[in-house]
This record gives C-alpha cells, sequence and structure tokens, in this order.
C-alpha cells in the first residue's frame, strides 16, 4: 500500500485529505508542520509527499529544499490556498513535481498521486533496463551511520537495478573489520563506508583494511555529504584504498554510474 505524508497547519484539512486517500486505498499520516515532517522523515519511507505552502514558521518551499537534498526520488506536491501564477512557476522552477490550488477536488490530488507514482515507477523501470547486462550483480559490504541509512541505500540500490547486494553490514569501523574477517567464502566486490564514520574511526579502518592482505584489494567507495572533505582525504592519504566518493544524497543514477565502471 502506498504511503502519504501530508502536511498543513489546517487539522481540519488534513483530517479530511486523510480519510478520503485511505478511502482511496492509500496509508497516510499527518503532520501539522514542516518540522513534524521531517522528524517523520527520518524514521519512515514515503511514496509521495503533500504539503500546504503558507504554515506558520517553514513554508512548503523550505520543507521542499530539504526534501530533495535528502529525499531527492520523492515525489513533492504543493498544495496552496495563494492565488498567482508566480507561485506556480517558482514551485515548478525550483523542481516541484505538481502544484495544487486551494479548494480542489478530492479526486484531482488522488489523480496527481497516482500519476506521480506511476512516474517514479517508470523511471525505476528504466534504470533497471539499461543495466540488465551488468552480470553478475556485485556484493557490497556497508558501513554507515544507522540503520535507516542502511535502508536508504538498499532502496537506492534497488533503484539503480541491483537487489540483495549488501553481504554485511556494520555501523562502526571494528564491526566492519570483524564482519569482513569473518567471511569464509567469497568476499564483497565493494566497501561502502559513510564520511561521518571517519570522525570516529573510518582513517584506522582503511589503514586496517590496506594492511589486511585478505582485505587490501577491496575498492572501498566513500560516501558524503562533504565532497571538499572527502576531496583532502583522498590528497592526504593517496596510499588508502579510496576508489572514488559519492555526494550524498546518493542517487540510483550516480550510483548506477559508479557500479558501472570496471573495477
Amino acid at each position: 500500500m502506498a504511503r502519504i505524508l501530508l502536511v498543513d497547519d489546517d487539522e481540519d484539512f488534513l483530517s479530511l485529505i486523510g480519510e478520503y486517500l485511505e478511502l482511496a486505498g492509500f496509508e497516510s499520516d499527518v503532520v501539522v508542520s514542516a518540522e513534524q515532517a521531517r522528524n517523520n522523515l527520518k524514521c519512515s519511507r514515503y511514496d509521495v509527499i503533500v504539503s500546504d505552502f503558507n504554515m506558520p514558521g517553514e513554508t512548503g518551499f523550505d520543507l521542499f529544499r530539504y526534501v530533495s537534498s535528502r529525499y531527492p526520488e520523492t515525489p513533492f506536491i504543493i498544495v496552496t490556498g495563494c492565488d498567482g501564477l508566480q507561485l506556480k512557476q517558482e514551485s515548478m522552477r525550483m523542481g516541484v513535481h505538481a502544484f495544487i490550488s486551494k479548494p480542489f477536488h478530492l479526486d484531482e490530488l488522488r489523480q496527481t498521486i497516482v500519476s506521480l507514482m506511476e512516474r517514479n515507477k517508470k523511471t525505476e523501470a528504466s534504470h533497471m533496463d539499461k543495466l540488465e547486462c551488468l552480470k553478475p550483480t556485485p556484493t557490497i559490504a556497508f558501513c554507515g551511520e544507522s540503520d535507516y541509512e542502511l535502508q536508504i541505500l538498499q532502496r537506492t540500490l534497488e533503484n539503480a537495478g541491483y537487489r540483495d547486494t549488501i553481504s554485511a553490514c556494520a555501523f562502526s569501523g571494528k564491526d566492519l573489520l570483524y564482519a569482513l574477517r569473518s567471511i569464509e567464502g567469497e568476499l564483497p566486490d565493494l566497501i561502502f563506508l559513510d564520511m561521518m564514520i571517519l570522525f570516529a574511526d573510518g582513517l584506522e579502518t582503511l589503514q586496517e583494511i590496506r594492511r589486511d592482505s585478505k582485505l587490501q584489494n577491496i575498492p572501498v567507495l566513500l560516501m558524503t555529504g562533504s565532497p571538499e572533505y572527502a576531496k583532502a582525504v583522498l590528497n592526504k592519504y593517496p596510499h588508502l584504498p579510496i576508489k572514488g566518493t559519492l555526494t550524498k544524497p546518493v542517487t540510483a543514477d550516480s550510483l548506477a554510474s559508479f557500479l558501472s565502471r570496471p573495477r
């Protein structure tokens, strides 16, 4: 069942829309501010986000900027009672996926949600068609901040055409090394290491990988929210087994591009 996040400071409006969408076959969560929306997004995955534009504190545009920087593949709909072609044009310029003016027919919202979800499915299918020739699917060891980050990476890998690829996961360098050294069969083709780990024990982990004859030939891909810091690490430690970096949020296109390179 598709899951929708509804954001509006008008609780009566939220109740009406939420009940309608549930009758239409959707699951919906309702929140009354952009702050509450961000909290929900940290622990839940949504197929579409529907947000009011004019809310106390942060606007719908503020929330969209947050969503597009962290969850770029999630469709975002702005609904508003504010009149004006300029506002609609600005939302389209920013990349908002759809704009609906209040008042509107409930079925218009339903049809817009369905249309955006179908478009997303076609995009995912396109990724998979492009990557059908990539055999075998690479196996990946993951080391990152949290289980939620792992879930996001798994979803992005699936969108890029790779399923059941993560063979080991850990949330510290020490645990990653233990997991890799415990493998008796084939080692993973790649190690995905979040740069956030570098502030704790990431560099030490990379040094350990390089010194270990069993692990030293496994390429390491650094995921980072700071390309400048990643570049500094690459320049300072050219001997480490770093094969590239990906800027977060990692998209299916950027991931597919890296995985399709010869290793």
